[in-house]
């Protein structure tokens, strides 16, 4: 008996320990956009410990989030046209980690939406592992400057494309849910 009280308090704490909770809200003029040209530009992904830039998982999220934003019905442009795009605007070395970059950048490669964010990963195996802790995801309209989606997630256990997956899920759901997705 003590010995099934052991595994089903393990098997417990080690779905607490991987499990996060997150929220996705999107504008009404984001729901209406479906088809318009979004530039995914990035995430600046810190090591919670030192607040070191973890460029690697920067990408790993991004790239993971990119197929949920053709789900949900959006042009996605090319990463390479976007870091070709950042370095001639001279972005890439500031970072674009704000509304106005965003905006900025979004003017330059003509899209309409542009996404970005930050978040904070705990290293794991000497540094060659990372589990995300939190996440801040946006989606900027460059018409207006106005935030068209806002996404957060935090907990602890999963890995940042495993983050950007459920993520990517919710906000899929949310087009596919509005009046404007059926």
């Amino acid at each position: 008996m003590n010995n099934t009280l052991v595994v089903i308090f393990a098997i417990m704490l080690s779905v607490n320990l991987s499990c996060g909770s997150g929220r996705v809200s999107v504008s009404s003029d984001a729901l209406a956009a479906k088809g318009a040209n979004v530039a995914i530009i990035g995430f600046d992904m810190r090591n919670k410990k030192d607040s070191t830039a973890v460029p690697r998982v920067s990408d790993e999220f991004a790239d993971a989030l990119l197929p949920s934003f053709m789900e949900a019905g959006f042009r996605v442009i090319e990463r390479k046209k976007i870091d070709l795009l950042l370095r001639e605007a001279e972005l890439q070395a500031s970072g674009v980690v704000d509304a106005d970059g965003a905006v900025r950048f979004g003017k330059i490669a003509r899209v309409r939406f542009v996404v970005y964010g930050s978040g904070l990963v705990n290293p794991s195996g000497g540094g060659r592992d990372f589990f995300l802790h939190s996440v801040s995801v946006k989606m900027v309209d460059v018409e207006t400057g106005a935030t068209a989606l806002a996404a957060s997630w935090s907990g602890a256990g999963l890995r940042p494309p495993e983050v950007a997956e459920e993520i990517g899920k919710d906000i899929v759901k949310k087009f596919k849910d509005s009046p404007a997705g059926r």
